[in-house]
């Protein structure tokens, strides 16, 4: 295959064509203080609706995604609290808190 592909014709004449006036559309302060505030809209918008379907879920005894996601953190901790107790049992030495407790493992 030789040459451009086939649409790379018609997107440059898009884009020469509306390039230059989306870009002094996107250099003035209106256009920053409206993204700003979509921002601010869409975040607001957005709690809001977790918040409510959070509140659904749980009037039927279903976990949200921030219940899982809280779960899915405590797993992640017992997964690397049980391998440091593997290494440290490999190693022969004692367990962080087993060492903070006082205690001594027979050798």
């Amino acid at each position: 295959m030789s040459g451009p592909p086939l649409w790379q014709r018609p997107v440059g004449r898009v884009v020469n064509l509306v390039g230059p006036r989306l870009e002094t559309m996107t250099q003035r302060d209106e256009f920053a203080i409206a993204v700003g505030l979509a921002r601010t809209a869409h975040g607001t918008l957005r709690r809001s609706y977790l918040r409510q379907s959070r509140r659904a879920l749980h009037l039927f005894n279903l976990p949200a995604g921030s219940d899982v996601l809280a779960l899915r953190h405590q797993v992640a901790s017992l997964e690397r609290q049980v391998r440091d107790l593997g290494k440290a049992l490999e190693d022969g030495r004692p367990s962080a808190p087993a060492a903070r407790a006082g205690v001594r493992h027979p050798r």
